[in-house]
């Protein structure tokens, strides 16, 4: 990923992004590019990283040196003017309002999806990203789709790279996540209107606010939490505070937290979140993004929305591993109408969507949705497990109808019946995974072909060596017979069983649909009273396996 992005800087492509879901470890992503086009490229001017949350700004000049040592961070945002540097992590907000800066060499721009804003996108302009010999310009997202519908792709040029939250869940990069959906019978989200392509906030408020949703809300996570570590997503200021206070009267270790908060008590209420101190952090809008807790392991969307971008933000917030932590639990808040295009999990991971690196069928899997409090990995096990189940019966298929001369009928999946003429029959039966091997004398005895139940293929080339010794044109689908006209006898059945036919049919169809009737009826019977145990307990004596052999050999005489 890194070379291919020092490639388009050599090719002079020059505006790239990035895209990795919340968790991934961008921030990182970003130091490491950062430290390897000064060493390519050794241009004498700072790198500009631009982001416009505090909360990004001091994550990234922390994290800096952890990838690049000894290398120089200086911030830019409000009195802060440090651009002597090797780094220099920029506010846009400070951006935006005119500060001065040098010229960069590099321009990285943390959620990137924000850049395509009237405001930034002057910003890049200023720092003369779209020039002929400008600096390169690398955008780093999550979330690459805008509500506002306005495409990266008015400033970068290619991606460079992209990994989904499934693939890095798949990868064990990210933890698995389980959702589950919580009805508040109250909340009726088909009267919010929605607002630049998500709800109305302050109607959403109104109905995310009331009494029973809050209720709602608050035994959703004591019934649901399991003490674990939460983050509450709520549409506004008070809605949070009732989180807040309605979870502390049940004793639960919770806080709220808003903008409006000043930043030393912001940094001491996610300080104690981090130690433990506090259980449940209750927000609006201020963990989004920025914000790095691995042990969160529960996200309640208590602010439903129809981003994609917010919702998985989100979700984000819980998906970063942590030693014992086996899942995240996402709790989407929902009414009993779903008229409304909400976001939940199933929407993030979409019917079917299976990584797999041999071709899969889409149409088999494409009505396949994650079962509400199905895990995201035992919804890609269930997938692969329905694909396999098609990949077996497409085989079988294929085994009963092009690879065979053999008038084979099928029943359900679990038997295979073949007629050999004077009530005689040839079954493979299943019994678990494999299939035994039954031939079907005018007696009544059912006769095993072998001592013990075989694969499919197996089973099916040991009947088939046994049916070459028999001495019958019935068998053969393509046999001459089939052809003629159907008889007399043939019409006679059909209409006493009021099948629908025409004078065009063969003896061959004729046969294959009153076999459908009276073939099934018989081997039915058969599987009924087949048993796997006794066949096995019975054939385990050498005495019993000489004699059914003997006795076999001279039926098959008898047939001949």
């Amino acid at each position: 990923m890194l070379y291919r992005f020092l490639e388009t800087c050599c090719r002079r492509k020059e505006t790239t992004y990035i895209v990795l879901p919340t968790g991934a470890g961008k921030t990182i992503v970003a130091a490491a590019v950062s430290k390897l086009f000064k060493e390519t490229f050794d241009i004498n001017r700072p790198i500009v990283f631009i982001a416009h949350r505090d909360e990004l700004l001091k994550q990234t000049a922390s994290k800096m040196s952890l990838v690049w040592r000894d290398v120089r961070v200086g911030r830019v945002k409000a009195a802060d003017n440090e651009q002597e540097v090797d780094v220099i992590v920029a506010s846009t907000q400070t951006l935006v309002r005119g500060r001065q800066m040098v010229r960069p060499s590099l321009v990285i721009y943390d959620e990137a999806h924000h850049s395509v804003s009237k405001g930034s996108y002057k910003v890049l302009e200023t720092l003369g990203c779209f020039e002929e010999d400008g600096p390169p310009l690398l955008g780093i997202t999550a979330t690459p789709n805008r509500l506002d519908r306005q495409a990266l792709g008015q400033v970068y040029e290619e991606i460079v790279y992209e990994k989904t939250i499934l693939d890095l869940i798949l990868s064990k990069y990210l933890c698995d996540i389980r959702g589950k959906k919580i009805v508040a019978d109250e909340l009726n989200l088909d009267s919010v209107q929605t607002l630049a392509g998500d709800f109305n906030e302050k109607q959403l408020g109104e109905q995310m606010g009331q009494e029973s949703v809050i209720d709602t809300i608050v035994q959703a996570y004591l019934e649901h939490g399991e003490e674990r570590k939460t983050i509450i997503f709520a549409v506004n200021v008070k809605q949070t505070y009732e989180i807040t206070d309605r979870l502390s009267s049940h004793g639960v270790k919770a806080a709220g937290i808003d903008g409006s908060l000043p930043e030393e008590t912001r940094d001491q209420l996610l300080a104690d979140f981090s130690q433990g101190i506090l259980q449940v952090m209750v927000n609006c809008m201020i963990l989004t993004e920025g914000f790095d807790e691995p042990s969160v392991s529960c996200i309640m969307m208590a602010r439903p929305t129809k981003s994609e971008s917010l919702y998985t933000q989100c979700i984000g917030r819980g998906t970063r591993l942590y030693p014992d932590k086996v899942d995240c639990l996402v709790l989407d808040i929902v009414g009993v109408s779903e008229k409304y295009s909400l976001m939940t999990l199933s929407d993030l991971f979409p019917p079917g969507q299976i990584e797999d690196d041999e071709e899969i069928d889409e149409d088999i899997l494409k009505d396949e949705m994650i079962e509400d409090g199905e895990s995201v990995l035992e919804f890609q096990e269930r997938l692969h497990q329905i694909a396999f189940e098609h990949g077996k019966k497409m085989h079988e298929i294929n085994l009963f109808s092009t690879k065979t001369i053999y008038l084979w009928n099928s029943i359900s999946g679990i038997a295979y019946y073949i007629s050999i003429g004077n009530k005689q029959y040839c079954y493979l039966i299943k019994d678990d995974t494999h299939w035994w091997i039954l031939f079907e004398h005018t007696n009544k005895r059912l006769y095993p072909l072998h001592d013990e139940a075989l694969s499919l293929e197996y089973a099916q080339g040991i009947a088939e060596s046994f049916l070459q010794t028999i001495s019958t044109k019935i068998i053969y689908k393509e046999a001459r017979w089939r052809h003629h006209p159907m008889s007399p006898a043939q019409r006679s059945q059909l209409d006493k069983n009021a099948i629908a036919y025409d004078d065009t049919w063969t003896k061959g169809q004729a046969s294959d649909v009153l076999n459908s009737i009276f073939g099934e009826r018989i081997a039915t019977k058969v599987i009924d009273r087949f048993n796997g145990e006794l066949y096995r307990s019975m054939l385990s004596n050498q005495y019993v396996r000489d004699k059914i052999y003997q006795d076999l050999s001279k039926i098959q005489k008898e047939i001949n």
